[in-house]
């Protein structure tokens, strides 16, 4: 193909550029010449177009022919490759610059967090460490009001010891004195009037020798009814003081015991108490001894053990002393009334057969006792 077809040739796209800044070109210069003069340009258009200076490495030939048209086409395309090149570069760098930018933040989510994290962690530390003042406090708090509390305990608990020591002193003293008794009533002393005054002399002698001896056989034929004496609740003392037993408790359960045949059996009195860490026993103890003795002295065939029991309070020596100092002023309350002495022994057991829990007031109270057991 000729020079003048390839000329003829559609020119492609990279070509008109060439030619338009080839035109561009042109007519700067000479837009220069006119304006600056024409040395200046001449001597830079001598320079831009003339042949190189100096050897440089370029795949152009020294030789001034002009390049045909397939050399404008490789240049052209060498021209459009290396604009690929350079735009391939750029949005290689682009995407460096992108995933860089990416990085970075993901890098700045990262310590983000970490720093979010770390707030967290030292907040959940302030607010254990607080949780912990707190409980410390608290348990500060606690402790010296549980120590206030005991204080206040100890001084009542002291208060009321020295109380009941007073008490158990004066108690003393009045007995010593003779200024209080127990409250059993005497048997009443007849006056001088009632001594000088005569009975009433029965008609006959023979009257009344018949008529003791009717009342003794009336009461020999009289058949024993167990109902009529289980109801039974008027009794004679051994000083011929008449005596009522109360229809239930402690006294019932004696003579129920008694008339059942029933032996070996403890029954607790319900109405004798001592002063605290005291055998004296209390002025309310008087009817239920009487009640007691009343009994006795109509089953004359029965005879009883009185055993004493205390708390786990104090030392055991001193717990066994005591018990057995109650039942014994116990017994000796019965025979000052007029029952045989030896119709009645006594035990002392100390806190060794409890019957509640030692640990409460009401369990300690219930061990503190007097219980009897009827002997055939």
């Amino acid at each position: 193909m000729s020079d003048q077809e390839d000329f003829d040739q559609d020119l492609t796209p990279s070509q008109e550029h060439t030619i338009a800044f080839a035109v561009i070109l042109f007519f700067g210069a000479m837009y220069l010449f006119f304006m600056k003069g024409c040395q200046p340009i001449a001597s830079s258009i001598g320079q831009a177009f003339g042949p190189p200076q100096t050897a440089q490495v370029s795949p152009v030939p020294d030789s001034a022919v002009p390049p045909t048209g397939r050399q404008k086409l490789e240049l052209a395309g060498d021209a459009n490759k290396q604009q690929a090149d350079a735009s391939d570069n750029e949005h290689s760098l682009a995407r460096e610059a992108s995933t860089s930018a990416e990085a970075e933040s993901d890098k700045a989510e990262n310590a983000q967090q970490i720093a979010s994290t770390d707030s967290e962690e030292n907040t959940s530390l302030d607010q254990a460490a607080a949780e912990e003042k707190a409980r410390a406090e608290a348990q500060a708090r606690d402790a010296a009001k549980i120590k206030s509390e005991a204080a206040s305990l100890a001084a009542a608990t002291a208060a009321q010891k020295l109380a009941d020591e007073k008490r158990f002193q004066a108690k003393q003293s009045e007995l010593k004195a003779g200024e209080a008794e127990l409250a059993i009533p005497a048997k009443p002393v007849e006056t001088k009037e009632a001594q000088a005054k005569p009975e009433p002399e029965p008609e006959s002698q023979n009257e009344t020798a018949t008529s003791q001896v009717l009342t003794n056989e009336e009461v020999a034929a009289e058949p024993f009814n167990m109902q009529d004496e289980l109801a039974r609740t008027d009794f004679t003392l051994p000083d011929g003081r008449g005596i009522q037993i109360p229809k239930q408790g402690f006294e019932s359960d004696f003579k129920r015991s008694i008339l059942q045949g029933d032996s070996g059996q403890p029954i607790v009195f319900d109405r004798i108490t001592f002063f605290p860490g005291s055998d004296l026993l209390n002025p309310e103890s008087s009817n239920q001894i009487l009640g007691v003795a009343g009994i006795m002295n109509t089953y004359k065939d029965v005879n009883i053990k009185l055993r004493g029991h205390t708390d786990s309070s104090g030392p055991a020596e001193e717990n066994l002393t005591l018990s057995f100092k109650r039942s014994q002023n116990l017994k000796n309350q019965l025979v000052g009334l007029g029952i045989d002495e030896k119709r009645i022994s006594v035990e002392g057991l100390g806190a060794s057969e409890p019957i509640s829990d030692n640990a409460s007031e009401k369990g300690r109270n219930k061990n503190r006792r007097i219980d009897l057991t009827i002997i055939r």
